[in-house]
């Protein structure tokens, strides 16, 4: 008489016995005649179904994520990520100051900037530079503090060598 471990043993042999078959392609859906193994095999054929699935899924959410990436680059107009071109650092964070004003004291403050080609709408392409964006709020926030209020309209600056320009505290 077989021991229960014995009986599992060889049900566990079955299994893979068909399912081997079953990968090979040598299986005839006829040949299992247990209708537990039957349902196992089953089983681990809609897994690999799932599996397979899951492959194509990937496949297609990493074309997806290729062409978003494209797709931003293009929004962004060859800024990299993580920058933001100068005219888009100046109407985000340089407000009540002039362009030139702006873009000098982020000069004076150093703060990072790396070149890039800027891909214009009449088709040219033209070299320019881009800040780093997390620098940008800090700079702008330091240059105004230090900057002295000295009339009602004007500001004086030490970064710029105690040069006036319009603005507001």
């Amino acid at each position: 008489m077989k021991s229960e471990t014995d009986n599992a043993f060889d049900v566990q042999v079955d299994i893979i016995r068909v399912y081997d078959a079953h990968l090979s392609g040598k299986l005839q859906p006829t040949t299992i005649t247990d209708p537990i193994i039957a349902a196992l095999v089953h089983g681990l054929m809609e897994i690999d179904g799932i599996k397979q699935q899951q492959v194509v899924i990937v496949r297609k959410t990493e074309q997806l994520e290729s062409r978003v990436e494209q797709v931003e680059l293009q929004h962004r107009n060859g800024v990299p990520q993580g920058y933001l071109s100068r005219s888009q650092a100046h109407v985000l964070h340089g407000v009540g100051l002039s362009e030139k004003v702006f873009h000098l004291a982020l000069h004076q403050l150093e703060v990072p900037t790396t070149p890039y080609i800027h891909h214009a709408e009449d088709g040219n392409d033209v070299a320019t530079f881009a800040y780093l964006e997390s620098d940008i709020a800090d700079a702008v926030r330091t240059f105004l503090e230090d900057a002295i209020q000295v009339t009602r309209c004007m500001c004086e600056s030490p970064l710029l060598n105690g040069r006036r320009f319009r603005y507001f505290k």
